[in-house]
């Protein structure tokens, strides 16, 4: 009678293994569902190992052996759920964890988008500055090489009129001692003269 309870209990056992309301909570999360349900699957069959091998134990029809599997199974069976736990509690935070990230590249992404959208709005703006900045660098060459031109052209007709007022002064320094000696010479013709 006993044994027959004890099998029925197995029996609960077992169907409780498989029917973990753990695995079907992994078996939820669509992500990481078969790497959850392959953990959870390692636990259910570690433990119907040991469920086999304690059933398969002779029994000599005390109640110690009975006592036995049943602390065995139960302690197994705490395990379990106390893995089971885990399981879904690392589940939770890596499912939370996933979905902050995927809020940040979500918004990352909105925020380089409204980025780009910005940078194509200023871009002709851009463009048509640069085109102006390259007319006034190019009208600021050719005005510095027109300056530049000007300047040349005037140091030449400075120092070309250095050079003929130089002569000028040459001629009126030769016209100068010329009318000094003739007035010296008339002086000195006149001085005689009244002599």
């Amino acid at each position: 009678m006993q044994l027959q309870s004890s099998n029925s209990y197995h029996k609960n056992v077992a169907g409780w293994l498989t029917n973990n309301a753990g695995v079907e909570l992994v078996q939820k999360a669509e992500t990481i569902a078969d790497k959850l349900s392959a953990y959870s699957h390692l636990f259910q069959q570690d433990a119907m190992q040991k469920f086999q091998s304690l059933a398969e134990v002779k029994r000599d029809g005390t109640t110690g052996r009975t006592t036995d599997l049943q602390a065995e199974l139960e302690a197994t069976l705490a395990t379990l759920q106390e893995q089971e736990i885990h399981a879904a509690f690392a589940l939770a935070k890596y499912v939370s964890d996933t979905n902050a990230e995927v809020a940040w590249l979500n918004s990352e992404h909105e925020r380089r988008t409204n980025l780009v959208e910005k940078l194509e709005t200023q871009l002709p703006a851009v463009l048509a500055q640069q085109a102006k900045a390259l007319k006034l660098w190019k009208d600021s060459l050719n005005a510095v090489a027109g300056a530049t031109a000007d300047l040349e052209e005037k140091r030449e007709f400075y120092a070309s009129e250095t050079v003929r007022r130089q002569e000028e002064n040459a001629i009126i320094d030769v016209v100068i001692q010329l009318f000094k000696d003739q007035v010296r010479a008339l002086a000195s013709s006149t001085s005689l003269g009244r002599k």
